[in-house]
């Protein structure tokens, strides 16, 4: 429109200035032209009347988190100027009371441009305010607070407990969770897209990250064994939880047992502490080779691993800068053996003894409260468990084997401490009376005539690439 005003101008002045020499007769096309060009302004001034259908406010820009320029009460009339659709809600620029800014459409008398009628399948809209939930209960975790005409994706319906509900993504911000269905103008069509990773390729930033730990995990359509089958995952496979309800979580294909599946930062059972056995190992995003790199560790590096998992035909340990291959991790061993320690313990009493045999032997000493201390092997002595320190027995009622890996320093590999050594019970009475009184007359007449004449030409150049390891063989529920 404004190209068109700007053309029709530059013609007006061009023909005004023709028109000047020109006799009063042939002006007529000219006061046509004039009358046209008032007709365009005039069309374009012309601005609809509309009434806001509650208390809102007039934003400088089309966002709820812009300035407020203006309150407006229910019922003020403004001038709609445009309408434009930002982040899929649709936002009108207007102006009351010579004030101009931007509301939203759903705050004004204007038709539904999107009735119930003709939402697209599976957008479903806000009727007047909702409120996004973690689970299918209000009592749960509130995501988000959604406003009149906010849109959102079902992606399925479900009856909990006699209501109606609707797992959704919200349009505008990507943020998935459960809605009352009575809140919403639902579309005549809803088909299961979460059931279709095609479908759906995001992963929202609240998903919690995990890995499956089973050789095969069942999918199924909701949280329990006599629910259908619609897939499985594989072990060592990256799967996200939306959603949790009594052991069982939600991913972007269905519902999985989550007594196999492994969460990043989580103390697993399969715990261990030693150092790196090779010149560089990487460290990567996921528990397989398919996973990029993030960084690595050096030989002789001291590594925390708070998992293992068995994937691609190696396993796997998962440390706090991420995942590495324990085919190249030596674990801490007792000292002067290949045997590796029991694990490495705290003591959580005040103080607990040391002893010089396991349940029945003499007080060597004790460890204070909060002291790390590697624990070689156990021993069962009736009811009562011990395990043996580098300095004596404790009892391991008192001692915590998972602290451990919930702080940052990694331990020291174990070593044994040195003997005791006796002093002479009496210092020698006297000097030697007499030096020796000659050197020896000859040092040996020749050293050996050769080195060895060649070193090995080559070290191994790679370290093996699997380990020789089987999984355990554990069926998904």
């Amino acid at each position: 429109m404004q190209k068109l005003i700007a053309i029709l101008l530059s013609a007006s002045l061009l023909l005004a200035a023709g028109g000047a020499a020109s006799s009063q007769e042939d002006s007529a096309p000219l006061g046509q032209l004039f009358q046209l060009i008032q007709t365009i302004f005039t069309q374009a001034e012309s601005r609809k009347t509309v009434t806001t259908t509650e208390a809102t406010v007039l934003y400088s820009t089309p966002s709820p988190l812009a300035k407020t320029v203006m309150q407006l009460s229910s019922g003020t009339q403004v001038e709609l100027i445009r309408s434009e659709t930002v982040l899929n809600v649709r936002w009108c620029f207007v102006q009351a009371d010579g004030v101009k800014g931007w509301v939203k459409e759903s705050s004004l008398n204007l038709p539904v441009s999107s009735g119930t009628a003709t939402l697209p399948a599976n957008v479903a809209t806000v009727k007047s305010a909702a409120s996004v939930y973690s689970s299918y209960n209000q009592s749960t975790r509130v995501l988000a607070q959604l406003e009149k005409g906010a849109e959102v994706t079902v992606l399925r319906r479900a009856q909990y407990s006699g209501t109606d509900w609707v797992y959704a993504t919200v349009r505008s911000s990507g943020i998935s969770g459960w809605l009352l269905e009575s809140g919403l103008n639902m579309p005549t069509v809803v088909t299961n897209l979460d059931l279709s990773r095609s479908e759906l390729t995001y992963l929202p930033t609240y998903a919690q990250l995990g890995y499956v730990i089973s050789n095969r995990l069942n999918i199924r359509t909701a949280p329990g064994t006599n629910f259908d089958q619609v897939g499985a995952y594989s072990g060592g496979e990256r799967v996200g939880i939306l959603e949790t309800n009594s052991g069982w979580g939600r991913t972007v294909d269905g519902w999985i047992y989550l007594g196999y599946v492994y969460f990043e930062g989580q103390v697993g059972t399969n715990c261990l502490i030693g150092s790196v056995a090779t010149e560089q190992l990487n460290i990567r995003s996921g528990p397989s080779t398919d996973y990029p790199i993030t960084g690595s560790f050096g030989l002789g590096d001291r590594v925390m691993v708070l998992e293992q998992v068995y994937s691609k035909g190696q396993y796997w340990g998962y440390t706090r800068r991420g995942w590495i291959c324990m085919s190249y991790v030596s674990p801490d061993c007792i000292p002067g053996t290949t045997e590796p320690i029991y694990g490495y313990g705290v003591v959580t009493v005040a103080s607990a003894d040391l002893l010089d045999a396991a349940g029945t032997g003499n007080k060597v000493g004790s460890l204070p409260k909060g002291t790390a201390t590697p624990i070689f092997v156990t021993a069962k002595l009736g009811d009562s468990l011990w395990g043996q320190t580098p300095t004596g027995w404790i009892d391991m009622s008192g001692v915590d084997m998972r602290a451990i890996y919930q702080q940052t320093a990694i331990p020291a590999a174990p070593v044994l401490p040195p003997e005791p050594t006796q002093p002479p019970t009496e210092a020698p009475t006297e000097a030697p009376t007499e030096a020796p009184t000659e050197a020896p007359t000859e040092a040996p007449t020749e050293a050996p005539t050769e080195a060895p004449t060649e070193a090995p030409t080559e070290a191994p150049t790679e370290a093996p690439t699997e380990a020789p390891t089987q999984p355990v063989t554990t069926e998904g529920a």
